[in-house]
């Protein structure tokens, strides 16, 4: 699921959108360890076109945030957050990929 969030402020041309959306992501792993990051990750338009993450963190992003760098999850463990995705306001995402 996507949600509109304020951001620090709006992420500008440079990062390819004009406001921030955010996509709650939980990973639960069932056997052995695996490492998790937001990067691969992206939003798919319906016209084929993805959105990938910034690799922005901290501030005012959105809070709990999905790490940024590896982490490992253990089995058994789940780990849980939201990552940022800088998008053009008027188009909705179709949904999110990993």
């Amino acid at each position: 699921m996507t949600t509109s969030e304020k951001g620090p402020e709006p992420p500008g041309a440079e990062l390819g959108g004009d406001a921030w959306a955010t996509a709650e992501v939980k990973v639960c792993n069932v056997e052995g360890d695996i490492s998790v990051s937001e990067f691969p990750w992206s939003l798919s338009y319906p016209d084929d076109t993805r959105i990938e993450v910034t690799g922005l963190n901290g501030g005012d992003l959105p809070k709990p945030e999905f790490p940024t760098d590896d982490v490992v999850v253990k089995r058994g463990d789940c780990l849980r957050g939201k990552i940022p995705f800088p998008v053009p306001q008027l188009a909705g995402p179709y949904c999110v990929r990993p």
